[in-house]
């Protein structure tokens, strides 16, 4: 019988070659990735990749325009969206967009620009007239509603306007305000006829 024997210093060597070997041939496993997968995965100056469903979006201030990302263009006055299109910017607050343009928006006095900064809004105690704020002429006994509508202010209970003034209702005898507060009814079992309550 012919027995084989190994030297443990060649057993060793081999095991070593075989161990570094291996990320040799992995190294040259990558290098052979075809370049039009690379060519694939490409995307154009200032877009970045998305994390999940592939392609590509623009950076913000760029838009997509077919292949490439273009730099957004904005006007004076005007900030920057986080849209990713030709048109992401929206003017600054108190500014308004005419012909492409950021203008300052013109308040006239005694008004403010609203919450949405879409408008302006006239103060208390005044009414949009003719692109002005004029003030809300409040009678003695009347006081401010905040309704836009009517008047704008209303009299105080017990009285009732009469020629743009608060009158102090002429209650008579049996009589009493009515729920309105400012008109009156009769008592019961009294009825009204006239500017008298009347027992029938």
């Amino acid at each position: 019988m012919i027995k084989i024997h190994f030297s443990r210093h060649l057993f060793a060597s081999s095991y070593l070659l075989l161990v570094i070997g291996y990320p040799i041939a992995s190294m040259a496993d990558e290098s052979t990735v075809p370049e039009d997968l690379i060519d694939g995965l490409a995307i154009p100056d200032n877009s970045n990749a998305r994390d999940y469903g592939g392609g590509w979006d623009c950076d913000i201030g760029f838009f997509k325009d077919d292949d490439s990302c273009k730099e957004i263009s904005l006007p004076e006055n005007a900030l920057q969206s986080d849209m990713r299109y030709s048109d992401s910017w929206v003017c600054r607050r108190g500014y308004v967009l005419i012909a492409d343009e950021c203008e300052k928006m013109l308040i006239p006095e005694n008004a403010y620009l609203n919450a949405p900064a879409t408008r302006w809004e006239c103060d208390r105690g005044f009414r949009e007239t003719n692109q002005k704020c004029e003030e809300i002429e409040v009678p003695e006994n009347g006081f401010l509603t905040d309704s836009i509508f009517g008047r704008g202010w209303k009299c105080e209970r017990g009285f009732k306007i009469e020629n743009g003034l608060c009158t102090a209702l002429e209650i008579p005898d049996n009589g009493h305000i009515d729920y309105s507060g400012h008109d009156w009814e009769c008592d019961r079992p009294f009825t009204r006829e006239g500017d008298t309550c009347i027992l029938n």
